[in-house]
């Protein structure tokens, strides 16, 4: 087996990889690229902003908007490698680096004043908190990996729903999405079946099956943003140590 070429053909269609070749395409080729990749981190991002610099959801946001407009109006992918094997990273340092230009520029005006605190029980329009209260001493990096994790799962979650609509399954997969990450309470496919019409034993396949497309779907979010297959495995693993606590 030529691991060599089995490498670069697994990661052949990935965005991570669409990112490093459209540096040799034109202006547009490159943007919709980037602007592709930074669309999934668009989320983190926020809350890694909002973390760094203890501010309101409005400033974040405002922050995050600056951010991106400024990934895709500068030369933002000339500084992108292979070596930096995972975009998660090279994404924070950048995002470091505009935050200290943001401040630099504007310490004059408000030598860091202004900014509303935000309530640890304040939630954005999908209700979910804008600060994680079970983890107050969380850094600003901890906070995207958070962010990024529960991303990936969210997005395998709704690519395993619609595959599921589509095979007329729907309401079997409402039913058991709620159990697929952790071991199900003892009578929950018995009563999942009664339910549903099915016999206790099919519940448990099916759960099995689901769970086991859930993970592939993971893999393959995960992989759009992996340098390498290596990366790939460390990715899962850490995904799986965010996702577990």
């Amino acid at each position: 087996m030529n691991t060599k070429q089995d490498s670069a053909g697994f990661f052949e269609h990935t965005i991570w990889s669409t990112v490093l070749k459209a540096k040799a395409g034109d202006e547009q080729t490159r943007a919709a690229a980037l602007e592709r990749l930074l669309t999934r981190y668009r989320q983190p991002i926020l809350r890694h902003i909002q973390a760094c610099q203890g501010c309101s959801p409005e400033q974040a946001e405002d922050l995050t908007q600056g951010f991106l407009h400024q990934c895709l109006r500068l030369d933002f992918l000339s500084q992108v490698s292979a070596e930096h094997g995972r975009f998660r990273t090279f994404i924070k340092t950048c995002i470091k680096n505009f935050l200290r230009d943001q401040h630099v520029r504007e310490r004059a005006a408000k030598r860091g004043g202004g900014q509303a605190p935000v309530s640890l029980d304040e939630t954005d329009g999908e209700g979910n908190r804008l600060l994680d209260p079970a983890a107050p001493a969380a850094t600003p990096d901890v906070v995207l990996d958070r962010e990024w994790a529960l991303s990936v799962l969210n997005r395998a979650l709704e690519a395993l729903s619609h595959e599921c609509m589509a095979a007329r399954r729907g309401e079997l997969f409402e039913a058991l999405k709620g159990h697929l990450g952790r071991v199900p309470e003892a009578g929950t496919a018995a009563e999942v079946g009664a339910r549903l019409g099915m016999a206790e034993g099919a519940v448990h396949t099916a759960m099995n099956r689901l769970r086991k497309r859930l993970g592939e779907l993971i893999g393959d979010e995960v992989r759009q943003t992996v340098g390498t297959q290596e990366d790939w495995r460390q990715e899962l693993k850490y995904l799986v140590e965010l996702l577990g606590h």
